[in-house]
């Protein structure tokens, strides 16, 4: 099934296959682009896939375990936005994530960050648009 897996999630090579005396674990994904998804990060709780019984049952829990997993590391990506200009800054941000997910997170910061301006103008603050554009240009 593993070399048929490009045909149903487009994105993915293959699995990160171990083995265990039950059976199969699947412990993370290889994109086509060479970029590896651990579906247990550092820091985050051991959330491993087995593999088992039919397979297209375990291809159904495959995605939506695969779901869990993105959507799991979009939360922690999009929470540690916060520290881009105190503890880390976004070019070395975006390395600890999946080239997608950094992407989603950073254009769903932006895009919080541009209504907050807009409502500092609607607000009567004449200088907003400025001042956020000096902030961009110091990242």
């Amino acid at each position: 099934v593993a070399e048929y897996l490009g045909d149903c999630f487009d994105g993915i090579k293959t699995l990160n296959f171990e083995k265990d005396e039950n059976g199969r674990i699947v412990s993370g994904m290889w994109a086509k682009d060479k970029e590896y998804v651990p579906f247990h990060p550092p820091g985050a709780p051991d959330t491993d896939f087995v593999i088992e019984g039919a397979v297209e049952n375990y291809l159904l829990a495959l995605e939506q375990h695969i779901r869990y997993v993105l959507r799991d590391i979009l939360d922690h990506a999009k929470a540690t936005t916060d520290n881009w200009e105190v503890d880390n800054p976004r070019h070395e941000w975006h390395a600890d994530y999946c080239a997608q997910l950094a992407l989603v997170g950073t254009q769903i910061v932006s895009t919080e960050e541009i209504t907050r301006v807009f409502e500092e103008l609607e607000s009567g603050s004449e200088t907003a648009m400025k001042d956020y554009k000096r902030i961009c240009d110091n990242r």
